[in-house]
This record gives C-alpha cells, sequence and structure tokens, in this order.
C-alpha cells in the first residue's frame, strides 16, 4: 500500500488503517478498469455522448464518489478518430481527478453548438498542483493528454477554481 504507518500507532490500528488502504486501493483499481474498459465498439456505434454518459454512470455504480454528465444542444456525430481522442482525453481527466486529486464529487458537462463541442471536467479535488509526485503511473497525463488534443486540433486548459479543478476540452468542426 501506500501508506506509511507511524509507530505509535497500535496493532489494532494498524490493521485498521492497513485495511482502509487495501480497500482504497482496490477501488481505484476498479475505477481504472472500468474507465479504461469502455470499448471502442460502444463509442463507435453510439457516439461520444452515449460514450461518455455510459462511462459517468458505470463509475456511479461504484456509489464512491458522485459524478454527474450533463449535456445541453443538438448532438452531432464527428469522424471516429475524433471521437476516440476525445473520449481518452476526457477519460484521462476523469482517471486524474479521482486517482490523484481526491475527489469527491465530478461534474461532466457537454455543449454542442453548430461550430465545436466543449466539455467541461470539474471536480473538488486537492488540485494539480497540490496533488502527490506521483507521475508516470498507467495514464499518459497531462503531456498525453495535450498531445492527443494537437492532433485533433482541439483545446484543453486546466484552471484551478476554488475548490478543485475544472479542464475544459475544446474542439470545433465544421457544420
Amino acid at each position: 500500500g501506500n501508506l506509511r504507518l507511524e509507530p505509535t500507532l497500535s496493532g489494532r490500528n494498524k490493521s485498521l488503517l492497513l485495511r482502509i488502504d487495501h480497500d482504497l486501493n482496490d477501488l481505484l483499481n476498479r475505477v481504472q478498469n472500468i474507465i479504461w474498459n469502455l470499448s471502442p465498439e460502444a463509442l463507435h456505434e453510439k457516439g461520444l455522448s452515449y460514450a461518455l454518459w455510459k462511462m459517468c454512470d458505470q463509475l456511479k455504480d461504484l456509489r464512491s464518489f458522485h459524478i454527474e454528465f450533463l449535456e445541453m444542444g443538438p448532438v452531432k456525430r464527428l469522424p471516429d478518430t475524433v471521437e476516440i481522442l476525445l473520449f481518452r482525453i476526457v477519460q484521462e481527466i476523469v482517471n486524474n481527478a479521482m486517482r490523484h486529486s481526491l475527489a469527491w464529487n465530478i461534474n461532466m458537462k457537454m455543449y454542442w453548438s453548430d461550430t465545436q463541442v466543449k466539455i467541461e471536467v470539474k471536480d473538488d479535488g486537492i488540485g494539480r498542483d497540490n496533488a502527490s509526485g506521483e507521475r508516470k503511473e498507467r495514464g499518459m497525463g497531462l503531456r498525453g493528454i495535450q498531445k492527443r488534443a494537437q492532433l485533433i486540433g482541439a483545446s484543453v486548459t486546466a484552471e484551478p477554481i476554488a475548490k478543485g479543478t475544472l479542464f475544459v476540452v475544446a474542439h470545433a468542426f465544421t457544420k
């Protein structure tokens, strides 16, 4: 586990803390499995909106935190490559929010217009600057997110907010 036990803790308390640490690691692994195992087939067949809603819906079942998905505007289908990369970008943002920022609440809003799709992911975690130095785990992190966005001409910004971080992913397209 990640837990450093104080030498002054009694055997019972050490045992309890180790159990909590084990349960939290198990939960994080289940979250990561849900996020990474969503199939590109569902994305290909039903589109980006459905895939993001489905990811949020599956994460809600864990009941260890609250995740909300809201969509506004007329939904459009984008080229498969664009939808896959946008989906993977948002997956990584949600994964990072749960794994590194210790967020309890994640709100995802998807805005469609005639010229762009904008996806906002807001969490109430400790923020990027305060997150522990755990880098180079399974995910690609912020550098990978930016590289994926560049491949399709999308933009990704991260702004610290009063409590947490707001990520905005925007992709312009032609009518």
